[in-house]
């Protein structure tokens, strides 16, 4: 159940950062970091919490083009914006990602001393 935990509150706490300017760029390493610190022992344990952070993090993302993106596939010009569009929200999971299992794989580590 604390892994579980851990990544709820990674996710959250990165989704507050990242409405705040200058920190939103390491948003998603403080919340990892910070939700792998408060419910995990181990840097194995902060690496799941990370993975796990970033499966939660993605999934109204690919729901939201799951619906959206038919409605965009019927002409050319709109097509293009979409993918566009997919392009980037894809690379700021990505980025969300790997930030924030590295915040979480540290935050782990540093929690078992």
């Amino acid at each position: 159940m604390g892994i579980v935990k851990g990544a709820v509150i990674s996710m959250l706490i990165t989704i507050v950062l990242y409405l705040v300017p200058y920190v939103n760029v390491i948003a998603a390493f403080i919340g990892g970091f910070a939700g792998a610190y408060l419910e995990t022992k181990t840097a194995g344990e902060g690496l799941k919490v990370g993975l796990l952070m970033t499966v939660l993090f993605a999934i109204p993302f690919v729901a939201l083009l799951a619906l959206l993106g038919p409605s965009f596939a019927s002409e050319w010009l709109p097509g293009i914006i979409a993918f566009v569009g997919v392009t980037f929200v894809l690379l700021g999971v990505v980025f969300t990602g790997i930030l924030g299992t590295l915040g979480a794989m540290l935050g782990g580590y540093v929690s078992k001393e």
